[in-house]
């Protein structure tokens, strides 16, 4: 796929994305952790093609994106402007939004502020639902988040802290694999650490974006892996109990092959 690259800037970021496709209407794609703004190449690919224009852009952090004021995390407020201003600035009057994981977060603010430019939303294990108690212990006070750092630039406690943790029935066997693999190189755990402190405001209040989805009558298809142990159910359950108009699709595979999988299986919610 032939990838048309544009940047939005502003004093202290970079925010990059992709435009493919040659559709009528307008898809914004956010990717998950650890990922970038191709993510979604292979998804619904010649369906998704031939309906949409699609905007996939890099998170903060990933792909070419880049946030420079590491002390002073993102907020909703400068990600609602980012993402307002550019939506004015390509003429984009409507549109449908994707994301995975940890790109739900961007999905949401921009249907917190936009919400009436929004027909539809694709969301496929959607992070920002709910809140893990290790997020919550490693980035909400001051010293959590100085705990965090040490543990980040000593690594060498981890697999005794993993070991603990497993051995307290705190910690399964998957998550566990999950955890190792993005921690297993410097570069990896920087990433880790910076995006889990400089994107951790980045959270909605869900009773108001539950409501906001209901009042601008948005519909949302979610697709969640039976076997996830990444992301908390209850923020799940939350949604499927607050939405009116969404139609929940559990599929046979976890967290971090879910895109494979629907690249596989292919997207039944575009047509």
């Amino acid at each position: 796929m032939t990838e048309n690259q544009y940047y939005i800037t502003g004093d202290n970021f970079k925010f990059c994305y992709q435009k493919t496709g040659s559709g009528d209407e307008v898809l914004l794609a956010f990717h998950g952790y650890g990922l970038d703004k191709t993510c979604f190449d292979q998804v619904g690919e010649s369906e998704l093609l031939k309906k949409y224009s699609i905007y996939s852009f890099d998170l903060f952090f990933h792909g070419n994106s880049t946030w420079d004021k590491f002390h002073k995390p993102v907020s909703n407020q400068v990600l609602s402007k980012i993402l307002s201003d550019f939506l004015i600035q390509s003429n984009i009057v409507h549109f449908d939004l994707m994301a995975y994981s940890l790109g739900a977060r961007f999905a949401f603010n921009l249907i917190l502020s936009n919400p009436e430019k929004i027909n539809k939303l694709i969301l496929i294990a959607p992070d920002g639902l709910s809140q893990s108690i290790w997020y919550n212990l490693a980035t909400k006070t001051q010293l959590g988040r100085l705990i965090f750092k040490s543990l980040i630039i000593k690594y060498n406690f981890f697999p005794e802290l993993y070991s603990l943790l497993t051995k307290l029935s705190l910690l399964d066997s998957k998550t566990l694999k999950f955890a190792q693999n993005q921690m297993k190189t410097k570069e990896l755990r920087l990433k880790v650490y910076q995006s889990w402190i400089c994107l951790r405001k980045l959270y909605p209040n869900t009773n108001q974006l539950f409501k906001t989805i209901n009042k601008n009558e948005i519909s949302i298809t979610l697709y969640w892996g039976k076997f996830d142990n990444v992301i908390p159910f209850k923020g799940i359950e939350k949604i499927k109990k607050s939405v009116l108009k969404l139609d929940f699709i559990e599929l046979n595979c976890g967290h971090t092959n879910i895109i494979d999988y629907l690249s596989k299986h292919n997207l039944k919610s575009i047509k």
